[in-house]
């Protein structure tokens, strides 16, 4: 039964990430440590299947990864310091009902054209500060996927570069935790997780894909919106 409810979780929040660039870190993270899963185990399971996901949808969205370089100056650095902080000092440490409050707001202000436009504004004058933020808060409670999401989705492009551009987020920000991990906590991997990131490239491309490739523009955008706001409320759930 355990078994079904993973291979379940991981394929539900696959067909998520296959849409929004974001999913299994998000919400993989809080349910499968109300699972009885510890930080690190959680971190070994869901990383290599958000690896792989991520990895396809970059590469896909190869020539409009805008962002590469901005993950690499000033994300990756700030993932490794709060991850490593996390991981040999505070492994209890969790942001989740001030993640929770932000995404909820931030959310509702990208349901008002004005508001998002203002954001769009505050996110291009301070981009190193949100990235390092982001960075940061990553390597600290493993979702800082969302923050992400709202910060290539307030630069104004379409579905495809903002979906390539969190992907390239999430997929360097993983490699680097991956890296984190193994050297602190190698025991933390198991041989009997290993399949899971192809079962999650099967349901990238039999399904999630499917459902990218026919979501419309002003969908793709509207979903984005309420996915934010709904992770925020959730985060906020005890």
């Amino acid at each position: 039964m355990q078994l079904l409810l993973v291979l379940t979780l991981i394929v539900g929040l696959t067909v998520v990430q296959s849409v929004f660039g974001i999913g299994l870190l998000l919400f993989g993270t809080p349910l499968f440590l109300l699972l009885g899963y510890g930080f690190t185990e959680t971190l070994a399971l869901l990383l290599p299947c958000s690896l792989a996901v991520s990895a396809i949808q970059a590469a896909r969205a190869w020539r409009q990864l805008e962002l590469r370089g901005d993950y690499l100056r000033y994300c990756l650095p700030a993932v490794f310091l709060a991850l490593g902080w996390v991981l040999l000092r505070a492994p209890g440490f969790n942001l989740r009902l001030g993640v929770g409050v932000l995404m909820l707001g931030t959310g509702l202000l990208r349901a008002s054209p004005r508001a998002r436009a203002r954001v769009q504004g505050v996110c291009r004058q301070w981009r190193r500060s949100a990235l390092t933020a982001i960075g940061l808060l990553h390597g600290l409670t493993n979702m800082g996927g969302g923050l992400l999401s709202v910060f290539v989705g307030s630069l104004g492009w379409e579905k495809a570069a903002t979906r390539g551009n969190i992907a390239c987020g999430y997929l360097l920000m993983a490699a680097c935790q991956l890296a984190v991990l193994a050297a602190l906590h190698p025991q933390a991997f198991h041989a009997a997780n290993w399949p899971l990131p192809l079962l999650s490239a099967a349901t990238y491309w039999l399904l999630g894909e499917r459902v990218f490739t026919a979501a419309s523009e002003t969908g793709f955008q509207g979903s984005l919106t309420v996915f934010i706001a709904l992770i925020g409320a959730a985060l906020l759930i005890p």
